[in-house]
């Protein structure tokens, strides 16, 4: 039998050049494909300054509105009963004030209240107390005496005290009172561009201290007294509001720091005793508290009618209080509605005789 010729198909090299140029072609549009030019990718390329500030931007948007709606959302409810309710006000339910039997699991704390002192003589005061500037805070109890709590911060966030002396160092006790210089030549309350705005005083119309167009202030009722029946228990360190309506020189601004660990509450005479007419508002906080009122009571003193004046002058610099800024914006924008049921009368007349007040109901 006769074989069949095997018919082998070979490529020309004609052929194979243009086999050959097909698949280089169609390896240069595979990179023109997936490769573009430079230039291309320059033009692609993010435009990172113009991102990272549309970022900043919006990023800044959103802390001021957090800033501005964060506060409003958060800020403290204050009506009255934040502070006549103090130690049972229940801001979940104000309606039902906690009692003794259901006490407040997370009472608010009581407010403080910082006095900082300096002399108009920097060496002499420097001498007594070792530094020129020294502070004394204090606890004020606004369980226990509400009324002249809130009297004692609205006078002191009003910056009545602000500049003002102790006036009066005498068996155990340093009284303040809003004096400027001494007890009869200036007081805070007889400066009228002060004074007429201050709530629950009125404005001086004359200059002499007898007038009865001068009127200063309101007296308060005796609140809740701390017991000072045992002799054991040191009396150092209070703050003490002289109240009543029977004692003859109780006004909203006379209060006194104890500065003895048995202080003698009486006149400077001996004759009347007030121990009843005190309204006990605070006590201080730390032992360098209580060694600056050591330190108070050990000054020497000259007597003045019946004030014994501290021949190195203990000048007020401030006293400001740590209440929030809303509780402190309520006080001092509803301090005669607030102060109201703590009165003991109205405003009364001064007849002001060298010595002490004696108001007039």
């Amino acid at each position: 039998m006769k074989k069949k010729r095997q018919i082998t198909y070979s490529l020309s090299a004609r052929q194979k050049r243009q086999l050959k140029q097909q698949e280089q072609q169609g390896e240069k549009q595979e990179q023109t494909e997936e490769v573009p030019p430079a230039e291309i990718i320059a033009k692609r390329k993010p435009n990172y300054p113009l991102i990272i500030c549309i970022t900043a931007v919006a990023l800044a948007a959103v802390l001021i509105f957090l800033a501005i709606f964060i506060p409003i959302w958060n800020r403290e409810k204050v009506n009255h009963d934040t502070f006549l309710k103090w130690k049972y006000f229940n801001p979940e339910d104000p309606e039902n004030p906690y009692t003794d039997t259901n006490p407040n699991p997370n009472p608010t704390p009581n407010p403080i209240a910082t006095i900082t002192l300096t002399g108009s003589d920097e060496d002499a005061f420097k001498a007594i107390f070792g530094e020129k500037e020294v502070e004394i805070s204090l606890e004020i109890f606004m369980d226990d005496a509400p009324y002249a709590g809130m009297n004692f911060m609205y006078l002191a966030e009003s910056g009545f005290y602000d500049g003002t002396i102790i006036h009066d160092v005498y068996r155990g006790k340093a009284a303040m009172n809003g004096f400027t210089q001494d007890k009869n030549s200036s007081a805070r309350a007889k400066e009228a561009t002060f004074i007429r705005n201050l709530k629950g005083f009125v404005e001086n119309s004359v200059s002499t201290w007898d007038s009865t167009n001068y009127k200063l202030g309101y007296r308060l009722k005796v609140e809740k007294e701390r017991s000072i029946a045992n002799t054991s228990q040191s009396q150092l360190g209070y703050l003490l509001h002289v109240a009543g309506n029977s004692i003859s020189y109780s006004t909203s601004t006379l209060f006194m720091l104890t500065t003895d660990d048995n202080p003698i509450y009486n006149h400077a005479d001996s004759s009347t005793s007030i121990v009843n007419n005190l309204s006990w508002v605070g006590r201080v906080t730390n032992d360098e508290s209580l060694n600056v009122l050591r330190k108070i009571n050990g000054v020497a003193v000259t007597a003045s009618g019946k004030s014994f004046v501290p021949n190195t002058t203990i000048k007020i610099e401030s006293i400001k209080t740590n209440l929030s800024s809303e509780r402190k914006k309520y006080l001092l924008n509803n301090f005669e509605s607030l102060i109201s049921g703590g009165k003991e009368s109205t405003l009364r007349n001064v007849a002001y005789n060298q010595t002490y007040y004696n108001f007039k109901d």
